[in-house]
């Protein structure tokens, strides 16, 4: 009779973790909190791989779908904060730049007044 394989615990678990990190990561500041857990997935992942592969008793599929899914929310994650943060000074360059755009027409108008009166 042939020996059934369990089901992997860490497999799934790292599975969960992944689903979990790629539905959050795409939230641009919030989305910060999927990198513990994507790269916490892919650890799992590859214990519940390595463990499933040496002892034969575990399924390997769940471990391998926890890593590509941890691997993935890791990417989109870090693409993010990168984005977010190339957003956020392009936003405060154009602030400063509208600032000083202000400053120059407020010494203007001052100068103007002054000749009126």
């Amino acid at each position: 009779m042939a020996e059934s394989r369990s089901s992997n615990g860490l497999g799934i678990v790292s599975l969960v973790f992944g689903i979990l990190a790629l539905l959050v990561c795409w939230v641009p500041i919030v989305g910060l909190l999927a990198f513990p857990v994507s790269v916490l997935g892919l650890l799992l992942g590859g214990i519940g791989l390595i463990i499933g592969i040496a002892g034969r008793k575990w399924e390997v599929g769940t471990s391998i779908a926890g890593i590509i899914l941890s691997f993935l929310a890791l990417f989109v994650c870090m693409s993010m904060a990168v984005a977010t943060g190339a957003a956020l000074e392009e936003t405060s360059r154009h602030l400063e730049e509208t600032s000083r755009h202000l400053e120059e027409i407020n010494a203007e108008l001052e100068e103007t007044e002054w000749k009126i009166k």
